[in-house]
């Protein structure tokens, strides 16, 4: 039958109506833009930045096109990723504060993988934004122009 499904499991058809069941729910990523990958969690010294360095690695050798945002003013996934964060000419603190385009601040690092280095100025960045409203916007609006470019941004 057209536009109906058979559920072997069930045994029962599935009419296609051309509404989705659950609107409300997200669709699937556009495949030709980046999957946004976020590693976080509160407590420290739980592998954040060692898991990103490395899956950054990993796809960029699978191989993938990878950004990897540096957003800890430690900048340790900067310097793991063989980029002194004192010799930036730009940072992920510039993009933040809308100084810099994304794009001006990406560097290239061995492992074949793109970065957006982070350093101390991060901790500036947080306290003047503090009061900006749609300051929780900014790094999705500083990445869309971007993520056409990539298959991943950590």
């Amino acid at each position: 039958m057209a536009g109906s499904r058979h559920n072997p499991r069930s045994g029962r058809v599935a009419i296609d109506t051309g509404t989705r069941l659950y609107p409300d729910l997200p669709r699937l990523p556009d495949p030709s833009m980046a999957r946004i990958i976020a590693i976080a969690n509160q407590k420290g010294g739980v592998g954040k930045t060692t898991t990103s360095v490395n899956l950054a690695a990993a796809l960029a050798q699978a191989p993938k096109r990878v950004l990897l945002v540096d957003l800890d003013a430690q900048g340790n996934a900067t310097m793991g990723s063989g980029v002194d964060k004192r010799e930036l000419a730009g940072s992920t603190c510039d993009v933040m504060l809308e100084e810099m385009h994304a794009a001006d601040v990406i560097v290239r690092v061995p492992e074949g993988f793109d970065l957006m280095p982070g350093n101390s100025d991060l901790t500036a960045a947080e306290i003047e934004l503090m009061d900006e409203p749609g300051r929780e916007q900014r790094l999705r609006r500083a990445l869309d122009p971007l993520r056409e470019r990539y298959d991943f941004i950590l």
